[in-house]
Protein backbone atom coordinates (compact mmCIF):
# COMPACT_ATOMS: atom_id res chain seq x y z
CA UNK A 1 0.00 0.00 0.00
CA UNK A 2 2.83 2.37 0.87
CA UNK A 3 4.47 1.83 -2.55
CA UNK A 4 1.18 2.46 -4.34
CA UNK A 5 0.68 5.73 -2.43
CA UNK A 6 4.23 6.80 -3.28
CA UNK A 7 3.62 6.04 -6.97
CA UNK A 8 0.40 8.05 -6.97
CA UNK A 9 2.11 10.95 -5.20
CA UNK A 10 4.98 11.00 -7.73
CA UNK A 11 2.53 10.87 -10.68
CA UNK A 12 0.59 13.83 -9.29
CA UNK A 13 3.83 15.72 -8.76
CA UNK A 14 4.86 15.21 -12.38
CA UNK A 15 1.52 16.46 -13.62
CA UNK A 16 1.65 19.54 -11.39
CA UNK A 17 5.19 20.41 -12.42
CA UNK A 18 4.75 19.63 -16.11
CA UNK A 19 1.28 20.96 -16.69
CA UNK A 20 -1.07 23.62 -15.50
CA UNK A 21 -2.97 22.46 -12.45
CA UNK A 22 -6.62 21.60 -12.86
CA UNK A 23 -8.62 24.68 -11.74
CA UNK A 24 -10.51 24.45 -8.48
CA UNK A 25 -14.28 24.67 -8.75
CA UNK A 26 -15.67 28.20 -8.25
CA UNK A 27 -17.69 28.69 -5.08
CA UNK A 28 -21.16 30.04 -6.01
CA UNK A 29 -22.11 33.42 -4.58
CA UNK A 30 -25.27 35.46 -4.64
CA UNK A 31 -24.13 37.16 -7.86
CA UNK A 32 -22.22 34.36 -9.62
CA UNK A 33 -23.55 31.51 -11.73
CA UNK A 34 -22.51 27.91 -10.88
CA UNK A 35 -19.43 26.72 -12.77
CA UNK A 36 -20.28 24.61 -15.83
CA UNK A 37 -19.63 20.90 -15.51
CA UNK A 38 -16.89 20.35 -18.10
CA UNK A 39 -13.68 18.37 -18.13
CA UNK A 40 -11.02 21.10 -17.82
CA UNK A 41 -7.89 21.21 -19.96
CA UNK A 42 -5.24 19.36 -18.04
CA UNK A 43 -2.39 20.74 -20.09
CA UNK A 44 -1.42 24.11 -21.55
CA UNK A 45 -1.01 24.31 -25.33
CA UNK A 46 2.62 23.14 -25.11
CA UNK A 47 2.81 19.59 -23.70
CA UNK A 48 5.92 18.37 -25.47
CA UNK A 49 8.47 16.15 -23.77
CA UNK A 50 6.10 14.81 -21.10
CA UNK A 51 6.13 11.21 -19.92
CA UNK A 52 2.55 10.10 -19.47
CA UNK A 53 3.17 6.39 -19.95
CA UNK A 54 0.30 4.44 -18.43
CA UNK A 55 -1.55 7.61 -17.40
CA UNK A 56 -5.34 7.64 -16.94
CA UNK A 57 -6.52 10.35 -19.35
CA UNK A 58 -10.03 9.12 -20.03
CA UNK A 59 -12.19 11.93 -21.36
CA UNK A 60 -9.32 14.42 -21.13
CA UNK A 61 -9.57 17.67 -23.11
CA UNK A 62 -6.33 17.92 -25.08
CA UNK A 63 -7.59 19.51 -28.27
CA UNK A 64 -5.06 21.69 -30.05
CA UNK A 65 -2.26 20.66 -27.68
CA UNK A 66 1.34 20.70 -28.99
CA UNK A 67 3.03 17.43 -28.04
CA UNK A 68 6.18 17.66 -30.17
CA UNK A 69 8.90 20.30 -30.32
CA UNK A 70 12.63 20.22 -30.99
CA UNK A 71 12.37 16.45 -31.65
CA UNK A 72 10.96 15.96 -28.15
CA UNK A 73 7.62 14.19 -28.19
CA UNK A 74 5.23 12.95 -25.55
CA UNK A 75 5.31 9.37 -24.25
CA UNK A 76 1.75 8.05 -24.04
CA UNK A 77 2.57 4.35 -24.23
CA UNK A 78 -0.01 2.31 -22.37
CA UNK A 79 -2.05 5.43 -21.55
CA UNK A 80 -5.84 5.24 -21.36
CA UNK A 81 -7.21 7.94 -23.68
CA UNK A 82 -10.71 6.54 -23.99
CA UNK A 83 -13.03 9.27 -25.32
CA UNK A 84 -10.25 11.86 -24.98
CA UNK A 85 -10.39 14.97 -27.19
CA UNK A 86 -7.16 15.22 -29.21
CA UNK A 87 -8.67 17.03 -32.16
CA UNK A 88 -6.19 19.29 -33.88
CA UNK A 89 -3.36 18.09 -31.62
CA UNK A 90 0.17 18.39 -32.97
CA UNK A 91 1.91 15.13 -32.06
CA UNK A 92 4.29 13.87 -34.75
CA UNK A 93 6.55 11.04 -33.52
CA UNK A 94 4.32 10.56 -30.46
CA UNK A 95 4.82 7.25 -28.66
CA UNK A 96 1.42 5.56 -28.29
CA UNK A 97 2.49 1.91 -28.12
CA UNK A 98 -0.36 -0.21 -26.67
CA UNK A 99 -2.36 2.85 -25.68
CA UNK A 100 -6.16 2.80 -25.45
CA UNK A 101 -7.94 5.22 -27.79
CA UNK A 102 -11.48 3.85 -28.15
CA UNK A 103 -13.93 6.55 -29.26
CA UNK A 104 -11.18 9.19 -28.98
CA UNK A 105 -11.49 12.34 -31.11
CA UNK A 106 -8.38 12.82 -33.27
CA UNK A 107 -9.96 14.83 -36.08
CA UNK A 108 -7.34 16.86 -37.89
CA UNK A 109 -4.55 15.70 -35.54
CA UNK A 110 -0.99 15.56 -36.83
CA UNK A 111 0.39 12.08 -36.10
CA UNK A 112 3.17 11.90 -38.67
CA UNK A 113 5.64 9.09 -37.89
CA UNK A 114 3.82 8.33 -34.62
CA UNK A 115 4.24 4.87 -33.06
CA UNK A 116 0.68 3.53 -32.70
CA UNK A 117 1.49 -0.18 -32.64
CA UNK A 118 -0.78 -2.51 -30.69
CA UNK A 119 -3.19 0.33 -29.90
CA UNK A 120 -6.95 0.03 -29.38
CA UNK A 121 -8.39 2.37 -32.02
CA UNK A 122 -11.94 1.01 -31.94
CA UNK A 123 -14.40 3.76 -32.73
CA UNK A 124 -11.67 6.44 -32.77
CA UNK A 125 -12.22 9.32 -35.19
CA UNK A 126 -9.19 10.13 -37.37
CA UNK A 127 -11.12 12.17 -39.92
CA UNK A 128 -8.72 14.45 -41.83
CA UNK A 129 -5.84 13.39 -39.55
CA UNK A 130 -2.29 13.31 -40.89
CA UNK A 131 -0.97 9.78 -40.35
CA UNK A 132 1.83 9.83 -42.92
CA UNK A 133 4.65 7.52 -41.88
CA UNK A 134 2.79 6.35 -38.75
CA UNK A 135 3.36 2.80 -37.55
CA UNK A 136 0.02 1.05 -37.00
CA UNK A 137 1.23 -2.52 -37.02
CA UNK A 138 -0.39 -4.92 -34.57
CA UNK A 139 1.70 -6.17 -31.65
CA UNK A 140 0.74 -9.83 -31.24
CA UNK A 141 -2.49 -8.96 -33.08
CA UNK A 142 -3.44 -6.31 -30.52
CA UNK A 143 -4.23 -3.39 -32.82
CA UNK A 144 -7.99 -2.92 -32.89
CA UNK A 145 -9.34 -0.82 -35.77
CA UNK A 146 -12.95 -1.91 -35.42
CA UNK A 147 -15.03 1.08 -36.44
CA UNK A 148 -12.01 3.41 -36.66
CA UNK A 149 -13.03 6.47 -38.72
CA UNK A 150 -10.49 7.29 -41.43
CA UNK A 151 -12.54 9.59 -43.67
CA UNK A 152 -10.18 12.11 -45.26
CA UNK A 153 -7.20 10.77 -43.28
CA UNK A 154 -3.77 10.79 -44.92
CA UNK A 155 -2.13 7.39 -44.41
CA UNK A 156 0.50 7.66 -47.14
CA UNK A 157 3.72 6.03 -45.96
CA UNK A 158 2.00 4.57 -42.87
CA UNK A 159 3.06 1.07 -41.82
CA UNK A 160 -0.17 -0.92 -41.89
CA UNK A 161 1.33 -4.41 -41.86
CA UNK A 162 -1.19 -6.77 -40.29
CA UNK A 163 -3.86 -4.08 -39.85
CA UNK A 164 -7.39 -5.30 -40.60
CA UNK A 165 -8.67 -2.42 -42.71
CA UNK A 166 -11.98 -4.12 -43.40
CA UNK A 167 -13.18 -3.13 -39.92
CA UNK A 168 -12.18 0.53 -40.38
CA UNK A 169 -14.42 3.18 -41.94
CA UNK A 170 -12.77 4.73 -45.01
CA UNK A 171 -13.90 6.12 -48.33
CA UNK A 172 -12.51 7.73 -51.49
CA UNK A 173 -11.23 10.69 -49.44
CA UNK A 174 -8.93 8.42 -47.42
CA UNK A 175 -5.40 8.46 -48.82
CA UNK A 176 -3.50 5.13 -48.77
CA UNK A 177 -0.35 4.02 -50.51
CA UNK A 178 -1.07 1.88 -53.57
CA UNK A 179 -0.53 -1.40 -51.67
CA UNK A 180 -2.96 -0.58 -48.86
CA UNK A 181 -5.48 0.95 -51.24
CA UNK A 182 -5.60 -2.42 -53.00
CA UNK A 183 -6.00 -4.26 -49.69
CA UNK A 184 -8.85 -1.96 -48.68
CA UNK A 185 -10.61 -2.50 -52.02
CA UNK A 186 -10.23 -6.29 -51.83
CA UNK A 187 -11.66 -6.34 -48.32
CA UNK A 188 -14.52 -4.07 -49.38
CA UNK A 189 -15.36 -5.46 -52.82
CA UNK A 190 -13.54 -8.80 -53.07
CA UNK A 191 -10.86 -9.79 -55.57
CA UNK A 192 -12.67 -12.52 -57.46
CA UNK A 193 -10.93 -13.09 -60.81
CA UNK A 194 -8.47 -10.21 -60.50
CA UNK A 195 -5.02 -10.42 -62.09
CA UNK A 196 -2.57 -9.68 -59.26
CA UNK A 197 0.57 -11.36 -60.55
CA UNK A 198 3.84 -10.26 -58.87
CA UNK A 199 1.91 -8.09 -56.40
CA UNK A 200 3.25 -7.21 -52.95
CA UNK A 201 0.63 -8.34 -50.42
CA UNK A 202 3.08 -9.26 -47.67
CA UNK A 203 1.92 -8.79 -44.05
CA UNK A 204 -1.57 -7.82 -45.18
CA UNK A 205 -4.81 -8.94 -43.56
CA UNK A 206 -7.13 -10.42 -46.19
CA UNK A 207 -8.86 -12.86 -43.88
CA UNK A 208 -12.23 -13.95 -45.17
CA UNK A 209 -11.76 -12.16 -48.51
CA UNK A 210 -13.08 -13.61 -51.76
CA UNK A 211 -10.11 -14.37 -54.03
CA UNK A 212 -11.65 -17.13 -56.10
CA UNK A 213 -10.02 -17.61 -59.51
CA UNK A 214 -7.60 -14.77 -58.69
CA UNK A 215 -4.20 -14.88 -60.40
CA UNK A 216 -1.42 -14.35 -57.83
CA UNK A 217 1.51 -15.86 -59.70
CA UNK A 218 4.90 -14.87 -58.23
CA UNK A 219 3.14 -12.60 -55.71
CA UNK A 220 4.60 -11.82 -52.29
CA UNK A 221 2.23 -13.07 -49.58
CA UNK A 222 4.79 -13.56 -46.83
CA UNK A 223 3.26 -13.35 -43.33
CA UNK A 224 -0.13 -12.46 -44.86
CA UNK A 225 -3.20 -13.20 -42.73
CA UNK A 226 -5.47 -15.27 -44.97
CA UNK A 227 -7.45 -17.21 -42.40
CA UNK A 228 -10.78 -18.27 -43.87
CA UNK A 229 -9.95 -16.67 -47.23
CA UNK A 230 -11.60 -18.22 -50.30
CA UNK A 231 -8.83 -19.00 -52.81
CA UNK A 232 -10.67 -21.70 -54.71
CA UNK A 233 -9.21 -22.07 -58.20
CA UNK A 234 -6.62 -19.35 -57.59
CA UNK A 235 -3.29 -19.42 -59.42
CA UNK A 236 -0.46 -19.16 -56.87
CA UNK A 237 2.36 -20.59 -58.92
CA UNK A 238 5.81 -19.54 -57.64
CA UNK A 239 4.20 -17.27 -55.01
CA UNK A 240 6.02 -16.65 -51.74
CA UNK A 241 3.50 -17.54 -49.04
CA UNK A 242 5.99 -18.36 -46.27
CA UNK A 243 4.84 -17.76 -42.67
CA UNK A 244 1.34 -16.87 -43.90
CA UNK A 245 -1.73 -17.82 -41.88
CA UNK A 246 -4.05 -19.85 -44.14
CA UNK A 247 -5.89 -21.68 -41.37
CA UNK A 248 -9.34 -22.68 -42.52
CA UNK A 249 -8.73 -21.22 -45.98
CA UNK A 250 -10.26 -22.74 -49.11
CA UNK A 251 -7.55 -23.59 -51.65
CA UNK A 252 -9.39 -26.39 -53.41
CA UNK A 253 -8.69 -26.71 -57.13
CA UNK A 254 -5.98 -24.03 -56.84
CA UNK A 255 -2.54 -24.19 -58.44
CA UNK A 256 0.27 -23.73 -55.91
CA UNK A 257 3.04 -25.29 -57.96
CA UNK A 258 6.63 -24.25 -57.09
CA UNK A 259 5.31 -21.95 -54.32
CA UNK A 260 7.07 -21.28 -51.03
CA UNK A 261 4.78 -22.29 -48.15
CA UNK A 262 7.49 -22.84 -45.54
CA UNK A 263 6.29 -22.08 -41.99
CA UNK A 264 2.78 -21.45 -43.34
CA UNK A 265 -0.21 -22.28 -41.14
CA UNK A 266 -2.57 -24.44 -43.19
CA UNK A 267 -4.42 -25.91 -40.22
CA UNK A 268 -7.77 -27.35 -41.35
CA UNK A 269 -7.36 -25.74 -44.79
CA UNK A 270 -9.14 -27.29 -47.77
CA UNK A 271 -6.46 -28.34 -50.29
CA UNK A 272 -8.48 -30.99 -52.10
CA UNK A 273 -7.52 -31.39 -55.77
CA UNK A 274 -4.86 -28.72 -55.27
CA UNK A 275 -1.65 -28.79 -57.33
CA UNK A 276 1.29 -28.52 -54.91
CA UNK A 277 4.01 -30.26 -56.85
CA UNK A 278 7.52 -28.93 -56.15
CA UNK A 279 6.07 -26.73 -53.38
CA UNK A 280 8.22 -25.88 -50.37
CA UNK A 281 6.18 -26.96 -47.32
CA UNK A 282 9.02 -27.21 -44.82
CA UNK A 283 7.81 -26.74 -41.22
CA UNK A 284 4.32 -25.95 -42.48
CA UNK A 285 1.34 -26.85 -40.29
CA UNK A 286 -1.11 -29.07 -42.17
CA UNK A 287 -2.83 -30.25 -39.02
CA UNK A 288 -6.31 -31.46 -39.94
CA UNK A 289 -5.97 -30.22 -43.54
CA UNK A 290 -7.94 -31.83 -46.35
CA UNK A 291 -5.52 -32.95 -49.09
CA UNK A 292 -7.83 -35.30 -50.97
CA UNK A 293 -6.38 -35.98 -54.42
CA UNK A 294 -3.80 -33.22 -53.91
CA UNK A 295 -0.71 -33.34 -56.12
CA UNK A 296 2.26 -33.21 -53.72
CA UNK A 297 4.75 -34.82 -56.08
CA UNK A 298 8.33 -33.70 -55.39
CA UNK A 299 7.09 -31.37 -52.62
CA UNK A 300 9.39 -30.73 -49.65
CA UNK A 301 7.50 -31.63 -46.45
CA UNK A 302 10.51 -31.87 -44.18
CA UNK A 303 9.44 -30.93 -40.64
CA UNK A 304 5.82 -30.33 -41.70
CA UNK A 305 3.07 -31.32 -39.25
CA UNK A 306 0.43 -33.44 -41.03
CA UNK A 307 -1.24 -34.72 -37.89
CA UNK A 308 -4.87 -35.54 -38.62
CA UNK A 309 -4.56 -34.60 -42.29
CA UNK A 310 -6.64 -36.43 -44.90
CA UNK A 311 -4.37 -37.54 -47.78
CA UNK A 312 -6.66 -39.98 -49.54
CA UNK A 313 -5.60 -40.52 -53.18
CA UNK A 314 -2.96 -37.82 -52.87
CA UNK A 315 0.19 -38.07 -54.98
CA UNK A 316 3.35 -37.95 -52.84
CA UNK A 317 5.68 -39.48 -55.42
CA UNK A 318 9.15 -38.02 -55.01
CA UNK A 319 8.10 -35.92 -52.00
CA UNK A 320 10.45 -35.42 -49.07
CA UNK A 321 8.44 -36.83 -46.16
CA UNK A 322 9.16 -39.36 -43.43
CA UNK A 323 7.31 -42.49 -42.39
CA UNK A 324 6.92 -40.95 -38.94
CA UNK A 325 5.15 -37.90 -40.38
CA UNK A 326 2.78 -40.03 -42.46
CA UNK A 327 1.93 -42.18 -39.46
CA UNK A 328 0.26 -39.12 -37.90
CA UNK A 329 -2.09 -38.52 -40.85
CA UNK A 330 -5.75 -39.38 -40.38
CA UNK A 331 -6.18 -41.19 -43.67
CA UNK A 332 -3.92 -42.39 -46.51
CA UNK A 333 -6.33 -44.43 -48.59
CA UNK A 334 -5.02 -44.81 -52.12
CA UNK A 335 -2.13 -42.41 -51.50
CA UNK A 336 0.88 -42.76 -53.79
CA UNK A 337 3.89 -43.01 -51.47
CA UNK A 338 7.00 -44.68 -52.98
CA UNK A 339 9.14 -46.53 -50.38
CA UNK A 340 12.08 -44.24 -51.08
CA UNK A 341 10.23 -41.30 -49.53
CA UNK A 342 9.64 -43.05 -46.21
CA UNK A 343 13.06 -42.68 -44.63
CA UNK A 344 12.75 -41.32 -41.11
CA UNK A 345 16.49 -41.12 -40.43
CA UNK A 346 17.79 -37.70 -39.41
CA UNK A 347 20.54 -36.32 -41.60
CA UNK A 348 23.65 -35.50 -39.61
CA UNK A 349 24.53 -31.85 -39.93
CA UNK A 350 28.23 -32.40 -39.35
CA UNK A 351 30.47 -35.28 -40.27
CA UNK A 352 32.72 -36.62 -37.53
CA UNK A 353 36.14 -37.37 -38.98
CA UNK A 354 38.19 -40.24 -37.42
CA UNK A 355 41.76 -39.45 -36.43
CA UNK A 356 43.08 -42.20 -38.73
CA UNK A 357 42.14 -40.13 -41.78
CA UNK A 358 43.86 -36.94 -40.56
CA UNK A 359 47.41 -35.74 -40.91
CA UNK A 360 49.72 -36.03 -37.88
CA UNK A 361 49.72 -32.22 -37.51
CA UNK A 362 45.93 -32.07 -37.24
CA UNK A 363 45.85 -34.99 -34.79
CA UNK A 364 48.42 -33.17 -32.65
CA UNK A 365 46.24 -30.06 -32.66
CA UNK A 366 43.21 -32.16 -31.73
CA UNK A 367 45.05 -33.78 -28.82
CA UNK A 368 46.28 -30.38 -27.60
CA UNK A 369 42.73 -28.94 -27.55
CA UNK A 370 41.46 -32.04 -25.73
CA UNK A 371 44.17 -31.74 -23.09
CA UNK A 372 43.60 -28.00 -22.70
CA UNK A 373 39.84 -28.39 -22.20
CA UNK A 374 40.29 -31.25 -19.77
CA UNK A 375 42.75 -29.22 -17.67
CA UNK A 376 40.65 -26.07 -17.85
CA UNK A 377 37.46 -27.56 -16.49
CA UNK A 378 39.25 -29.79 -14.01
CA UNK A 379 41.09 -26.80 -12.51
CA UNK A 380 38.19 -24.35 -12.42
CA UNK A 381 35.68 -26.79 -10.97
CA UNK A 382 37.90 -28.94 -8.78
CA UNK A 383 35.57 -28.31 -5.81
CA UNK A 384 32.82 -30.32 -7.52
CA UNK A 385 33.39 -33.98 -6.73
CA UNK A 386 32.56 -35.96 -9.90
CA UNK A 387 30.75 -32.85 -11.04
CA UNK A 388 28.03 -33.14 -8.38
CA UNK A 389 27.03 -29.85 -6.70
CA UNK A 390 28.17 -29.51 -3.13
CA UNK A 391 26.21 -28.12 -0.18
CA UNK A 392 26.70 -24.59 -1.47
CA UNK A 393 24.70 -25.43 -4.57
CA UNK A 394 27.40 -24.10 -6.89
CA UNK A 395 27.33 -24.91 -10.59
CA UNK A 396 29.79 -27.31 -12.12
CA UNK A 397 30.87 -27.98 -15.70
CA UNK A 398 32.03 -31.41 -16.74
CA UNK A 399 34.20 -31.81 -19.83
CA UNK A 400 33.04 -34.64 -22.10
CA UNK A 401 35.00 -34.76 -25.35
CA UNK A 402 36.37 -32.97 -28.40
CA UNK A 403 35.61 -34.19 -31.94
CA UNK A 404 36.99 -33.19 -35.31
CA UNK A 405 34.02 -32.26 -37.49
CA UNK A 406 33.42 -30.84 -40.93
CA UNK A 407 30.54 -29.24 -42.80
CA UNK A 408 30.24 -28.40 -46.49
CA UNK A 409 29.72 -24.66 -45.87
CA UNK A 410 32.87 -24.47 -43.77
CA UNK A 411 35.08 -26.46 -46.13
CA UNK A 412 33.94 -24.37 -49.11
CA UNK A 413 34.53 -21.04 -47.36
CA UNK A 414 37.58 -22.00 -45.25
CA UNK A 415 39.36 -24.87 -47.04
CA UNK A 416 42.48 -24.68 -44.84
CA UNK A 417 40.67 -24.42 -41.48
CA UNK A 418 40.04 -27.30 -39.06
CA UNK A 419 36.88 -27.34 -36.91
CA UNK A 420 36.52 -29.01 -33.52
CA UNK A 421 33.30 -29.57 -31.56
CA UNK A 422 33.86 -29.33 -27.80
CA UNK A 423 31.19 -30.87 -25.55
CA UNK A 424 30.54 -30.08 -21.90
CA UNK A 425 27.68 -30.59 -19.47
CA UNK A 426 26.90 -27.92 -16.91
CA UNK A 427 25.46 -29.53 -13.79
CA UNK A 428 23.30 -27.22 -11.72
CA UNK A 429 21.62 -27.56 -8.36
CA UNK A 430 18.08 -28.91 -8.19
CA UNK A 431 16.58 -25.50 -7.52
CA UNK A 432 17.67 -24.08 -10.87
CA UNK A 433 17.53 -27.18 -13.04
CA UNK A 434 15.56 -30.13 -11.71
CA UNK A 435 16.40 -32.18 -14.79
CA UNK A 436 20.08 -32.33 -14.02
CA UNK A 437 22.18 -30.64 -16.68
CA UNK A 438 22.45 -28.14 -19.50
CA UNK A 439 24.23 -29.06 -22.72
CA UNK A 440 26.93 -26.54 -23.52
CA UNK A 441 28.87 -27.27 -26.72
CA UNK A 442 31.00 -24.84 -28.73
CA UNK A 443 33.06 -24.75 -31.92
CA UNK A 444 36.80 -24.03 -32.10
CA UNK A 445 38.33 -23.32 -35.51
CA UNK A 446 42.10 -23.74 -35.93
CA UNK A 447 44.25 -22.49 -38.80
CA UNK A 448 48.01 -21.86 -39.05
CA UNK A 449 48.37 -21.83 -35.28
CA UNK A 450 45.54 -19.31 -34.82
CA UNK A 451 42.33 -20.18 -32.99
CA UNK A 452 38.90 -18.74 -33.78
CA UNK A 453 35.43 -18.86 -32.21
CA UNK A 454 32.21 -17.19 -33.27
CA UNK A 455 33.30 -13.98 -31.50
CA UNK A 456 36.22 -13.72 -33.89
CA UNK A 457 34.41 -14.92 -37.01
CA UNK A 458 35.35 -11.70 -38.78
CA UNK A 459 39.03 -12.48 -38.22
CA UNK A 460 38.50 -15.94 -39.71
CA UNK A 461 37.00 -14.30 -42.80
CA UNK A 462 39.89 -11.83 -43.03
CA UNK A 463 42.64 -14.41 -42.58
CA UNK A 464 41.12 -16.50 -45.36
CA UNK A 465 40.87 -13.50 -47.68
CA UNK A 466 37.07 -13.75 -47.87
CA UNK A 467 35.52 -10.62 -49.40
CA UNK A 468 31.73 -10.71 -49.06
CA UNK A 469 29.85 -10.40 -52.33
CA UNK A 470 26.31 -11.12 -53.48
CA UNK A 471 27.56 -14.51 -54.69
CA UNK A 472 28.95 -15.72 -51.33
CA UNK A 473 26.85 -13.71 -48.83
CA UNK A 474 24.47 -16.59 -48.07
CA UNK A 475 27.39 -19.00 -47.63
CA UNK A 476 28.98 -16.60 -45.11
CA UNK A 477 25.66 -16.17 -43.25
CA UNK A 478 25.11 -19.92 -43.01
CA UNK A 479 28.67 -20.61 -41.90
CA UNK A 480 28.39 -18.08 -39.08
CA UNK A 481 24.99 -19.42 -37.99
CA UNK A 482 26.29 -22.99 -37.83
CA UNK A 483 29.11 -21.93 -35.53
CA UNK A 484 26.54 -20.59 -33.05
CA UNK A 485 24.52 -23.82 -33.14
CA UNK A 486 27.08 -26.14 -31.60
CA UNK A 487 24.43 -27.63 -29.28
CA UNK A 488 22.57 -28.96 -32.32
CA UNK A 489 25.36 -30.09 -34.64
CA UNK A 490 24.67 -33.79 -34.10
CA UNK A 491 21.08 -33.56 -35.28
CA UNK A 492 19.21 -32.33 -38.34
CA UNK A 493 19.00 -28.60 -38.94
CA UNK A 494 17.04 -26.94 -41.72
CA UNK A 495 18.45 -23.65 -43.00
CA UNK A 496 16.15 -21.42 -45.01
CA UNK A 497 17.15 -18.96 -47.70
CA UNK A 498 18.82 -15.69 -46.79
CA UNK A 499 16.42 -12.77 -47.29
CA UNK A 500 16.99 -9.03 -47.57
CA UNK A 501 15.48 -6.89 -44.77
CA UNK A 502 15.71 -3.39 -43.38
CA UNK A 503 15.34 -3.52 -39.59
CA UNK A 504 16.63 -1.53 -36.67
CA UNK A 505 18.97 -3.07 -34.14
CA UNK A 506 19.55 -2.64 -30.44
CA UNK A 507 22.07 0.12 -31.04
CA UNK A 508 20.70 3.54 -31.90
CA UNK A 509 22.32 3.57 -35.36
CA UNK A 510 22.39 -0.16 -36.13
CA UNK A 511 20.55 -1.46 -39.18
CA UNK A 512 20.28 -5.07 -40.27
CA UNK A 513 20.00 -5.81 -43.96
CA UNK A 514 19.74 -9.62 -44.12
CA UNK A 515 17.95 -12.35 -42.16
CA UNK A 516 18.15 -16.15 -41.99
CA UNK A 517 15.75 -18.62 -40.32
CA UNK A 518 17.01 -21.93 -38.89
CA UNK A 519 14.90 -24.81 -37.55
CA UNK A 520 16.20 -27.72 -35.46
CA UNK A 521 14.46 -31.05 -35.91
CA UNK A 522 14.94 -32.59 -32.48
CA UNK A 523 13.30 -29.97 -30.29
CA UNK A 524 11.62 -27.90 -32.97
CA UNK A 525 13.47 -24.69 -32.09
CA UNK A 526 13.15 -21.81 -34.55
CA UNK A 527 16.07 -19.37 -34.48
CA UNK A 528 16.20 -16.07 -36.36
CA UNK A 529 19.53 -14.55 -37.43
CA UNK A 530 19.98 -10.94 -38.50
CA UNK A 531 23.12 -9.67 -40.23
CA UNK A 532 24.56 -6.27 -40.93
CA UNK A 533 26.81 -6.58 -43.99
CA UNK A 534 28.72 -3.42 -44.73
CA UNK A 535 31.49 -2.58 -47.19
CA UNK A 536 32.21 -6.19 -48.18
CA UNK A 537 32.41 -7.28 -44.53
CA UNK A 538 30.24 -8.55 -41.68
CA UNK A 539 29.62 -5.83 -39.10
CA UNK A 540 27.05 -7.33 -36.74
CA UNK A 541 25.34 -10.66 -36.14
CA UNK A 542 22.32 -11.03 -33.84
CA UNK A 543 20.34 -14.17 -33.14
CA UNK A 544 17.70 -15.42 -30.73
CA UNK A 545 15.11 -18.21 -30.39
CA UNK A 546 11.82 -17.19 -31.99
CA UNK A 547 9.58 -20.09 -31.03
CA UNK A 548 9.39 -23.78 -30.21
CA UNK A 549 7.60 -25.79 -32.90
CA UNK A 550 6.73 -29.46 -32.97
CA UNK A 551 9.88 -31.56 -32.78
CA UNK A 552 10.85 -35.12 -31.90
CA UNK A 553 10.85 -34.36 -28.17
CA UNK A 554 7.23 -33.25 -27.99
CA UNK A 555 6.72 -34.83 -24.55
CA UNK A 556 9.74 -33.19 -22.90
CA UNK A 557 9.63 -29.92 -20.92
CA UNK A 558 11.04 -26.95 -22.79
CA UNK A 559 13.17 -26.12 -19.73
CA UNK A 560 15.58 -28.98 -20.39
CA UNK A 561 15.95 -28.44 -24.13
CA UNK A 562 19.10 -26.64 -25.25
CA UNK A 563 18.67 -23.28 -26.92
CA UNK A 564 20.93 -20.32 -27.78
CA UNK A 565 20.50 -17.17 -25.73
CA UNK A 566 19.79 -13.77 -27.22
CA UNK A 567 23.11 -12.60 -28.60
CA UNK A 568 24.33 -9.63 -30.56
CA UNK A 569 27.92 -9.82 -31.76
CA UNK A 570 29.64 -6.73 -33.13
CA UNK A 571 32.72 -7.28 -35.24
CA UNK A 572 35.45 -4.72 -35.82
Amino acid sequence: MRSKLLSITMTLAVLLVSCEAIPSPVEPTATSEPAPTKTPKICPPDCWGLNWAGADLRGADLHGAVFTQDNLSINLSGADLTEADLSGAYMPQAYLLRADLPRANLRGANLQNADIRGTDLSGADFSNADLRGADLRPVVEDTNMDGTILYGADLRGADLRGAYLNSALADTTTQFDEKWQLVFEINEQGGNGLSLDATDLSSTDLSGANLQQTSLRESDLRRAYLSGTDLEGADLREANISEANLSGANLSESIVKDANLSWADLTEADLSNTTLNNADLRIASLNGAILYRADLSNANLRGADITGAVLDEADLSGAIVSEEQLSRAQSLKGTTVPPLTLSSASAQIVIEVPSSSLSPEVVTTWEAIDAEMRAKYSEVHSSCSSCVPGPSGSNCTKYLWTKYVTRSEWTELFPDTHFFLVATHRIENAETNMYGYDRSYFIIAQQDGERYEIRTFDNLLHDNGVVITDENRELVARSAALMTLANFLEEEIILFDLSAIDEGGRGSFERYNYALIVWTKINGLKVRYRYSFEQEGLKTLAYWPVDYETGDYTDMPVAILPHPDLRELRFQ
